[in-house]
Formats: C-alpha cells, sequence, structure tokens
C-alpha cells in the first residue's frame, strides 16, 4: 500500500533514503512512520534521533528477517481487514485503524539510543523497544490476543524479562 506522503525538507529527504524499506513495509508500520514524519517540525531533536534510529534498524535488517517480519504483520493486517482502509492519508489511514476500538501492542524491535543519545555523561542507555499495534472492533479482545500471540510467534521479538522465572 502506497500512501502520499506530502513531505518537505529533511523528513523528505529521510523518506526518500529509506524508501526502499518503506514500500516493504506493511501499511500500519507504514502508517505510523510516515505520521512521525509529518510531525518533523514539531518533534524534539531526540524524537527526531529516535525516528532516524527506527528508519535506520529496519533498513539494516537482514532481508529474511524483515521479510519473516512484515509477513506476519501483513497476514494479520489482511485478516483484520485493515490492509485496506488508507485512501491515501496516512493519519487518516491511523484513525480509521485505531479510533475507538480496542488496541493492543506488542514487542517488535529494539532500536538503539544511538549515535548521540540525549543522556547525561556516564549514563549507558538500554536500546529503545518499538512496538506494533494490533486494533479491532468492538468486543474483539479475544481474537486480538490471538492475533498479539500468532505475531509474537512468527517473529520470535518478544523476550521475557529477567525477573519472570
Amino acid at each position: 500500500m502506497q500512501f502520499d506522503a506530502g513531505l518537505t525538507g529533511d523528513a523528505a529527504a529521510l523518506a526518500r533514503g529509506h524508501a526502499a524499506v518503506l514500500t516493504r513495509l506493511p501499511a500500519t508500520v507504514h502508517a505510523f512512520i510516515l505520521v512521525e514524519l509529518h510531525k518533523w517540525g514539531t518533534l524534539f531533536s531526540a524524537e527526531q534521533r529516535y525516528q532516524r534510529a527506527l528508519l535506520d534498524h529496519l533498513t539494516d535488517l537482514p532481508q529474511p528477517e524483515l521479510v519473516r517480519a512484515t509477513a506476519a504483520i501483513a497476514r494479520i493486517e489482511a485478516e483484520a481487514g485493515c490492509d485496506r482502509i488508507a485512501r491515501g492519508n496516512p493519519a487518516r489511514f491511523q484513525d480509521e485503524a485505531q479510533n475507538g476500538y480496542p488496541m493492543l501492542t506488542v514487542p517488535f524491535a529494539l532500536v538503539p539510543n544511538a549515535p548521540t543519545a540525549p543522556f547525561p555523561e556516564g549514563f549507558n542507555a538500554k536500546p529503545s523497544p518499538y512496538g506494533v499495534s494490533f486494533v479491532g472492533s468492538a468486543c474483539s479482545e479475544p481474537r486480538l490476543i490471538a492475533l498479539a500471540y500468532a505475531f509474537e510467534q512468527a517473529t520470535k521479538k518478544r523476550v521475557p524479562p529477567s525477573s519472570v522465572p
């Protein structure tokens, strides 16, 4: 699914630089990134670094891993019907996919706080989590849990906390 990005300046350059990976992403992930790029001028520098790091991470993923992860998301989007919502506007896509419906977010990746994290000297920041959200219709929580579990099993990205035996 392609969106009419309508981006300018640094955000447009970033989208152009990562166009190959953006076009291979499932609609929900693609829309999320473009919505954030639309807000580029209002983002704090740390948020801009996060978005750059996220795009770099997705671009640097080995092709088989990206294909496996995006195939699982695309399959779940198709099952939920949210791969057909967009009308070219990523913000509208997100609104139509999420507005007033239950949502469940599961881990997808860890994005490094690099190259220059906005932390005090000597602070060793761990990578930031990036999640994928599943949205359903009213009273669809059991189905969302099943989809999220299937996604976790397909991508093998969830790591239980060390406090869990």
